[in-house]
């Protein structure tokens, strides 16, 4: 690459969404797709948000735009997934039922929706702002950013057949930390999941953490002001190491780029 830069889309707002968030995804042909926070129906005030795929020519395509209802969600946030059917798998931050908890969906690759789980709040979790990562089985695993048994958000793994197993609930008792950072989690292939937490408590500036496939957690990392902070954003694994990035701290409090081993 020379560093030249090509304008796939431009996004008009309305039915064609605005406020793209998550990055895009990219399939086997080449076909990219991601998601907008709002636009799409005129729901939710400013549209609900979308779901887009922009072809090799750039020919822009939606897939699906969410209405907030009680049988859909809302206001995704999250890096989309796609498997190598072409099916897509995410998180609405919001809707899905009356109290506005959030979604998991699914959608085929003709833009077919299907709601695989609506969060019920309190101890079952409240509102997945992060994306979703898969296992072999067809397991998915993601975060959310509040409820849980403290409040604090949690890990939680959604079975093919729906059915929701909470593996950890994040708090501020001893070591653990509230808030997981927005970024997928990160599964290796022994089962483990890497993810960050960005809650503040006894002076700590948040956390790098290991769930166990049991959903025992282990403390990784503890952030400092002096070596970054806030780790916000995903992680991203490779030979054997895990790289991220802070919002703040760092010599000069403007945030870092790390890596620690796994």
């Amino acid at each position: 690459p020379d560093g030249s830069e090509t304008v796939l889309h431009a996004f008009t707002g309305g039915a064609d969404g605005y406020a793209p968030t998550g990055g895009v995804v990219a399939d086997g042909a080449g076909n990219l797709y991601g998601n907008t926070l709002f636009g799409g129906a005129t729901a939710c005030g400013e549209g609900c948000g979308t779901i887009y795929r922009i072809a090799p020519d750039g020919t822009e395509t939606i897939l699906h735009t969410f209405t907030g209802s009680a049988d859909d969600g809302a206001y995704p946030l999250g890096t989309l997934l796609i498997d190598r059917k072409g099916n897509i798998y995410g998180t609405t931050s919001k809707g899905g039922s009356a109290q506005d908890y959030g979604t998991v969906f699914g959608l085929s690759k003709n833009g077919a929706e299907k709601i695989l789980y609506v969060f019920q709040g309190g101890s079952d979790g409240e509102y997945p702002e992060a994306g979703l990562v898969r296992d072999r089985t067809g397991n998915l695993f993601g975060t959310t950013a509040s409820g849980g048994s403290y409040q604090g958000g949690t890990a939680f793994k959604l079975a093919p057949d729906g059915t929701e197993t909470i593996l950890h609930s994040f708090s501020t008792l001893d070591s653990d930390m509230p808030l997981p950072g927005g970024g997928a989690l990160v599964l290796d292939g022994h089962g483990n999941l890497f993810g960050t937490c960005v809650g503040t408590h006894s002076g700590s500036r948040g956390i790098v953490f290991e769930l166990l496939p049991g959903g025992t957690e282990q403390v990784l990392h503890v952030f400092s002001k002096a070596k970054g902070h806030d780790p916000a954003g995903g992680l991203t694994a490779r030979n054997g190491r895990l790289f991220g990035t802070t919002l703040q701290g760092g010599p000069s409090n403007m945030g870092v780029v790390y890596a620690l081993h796994e």
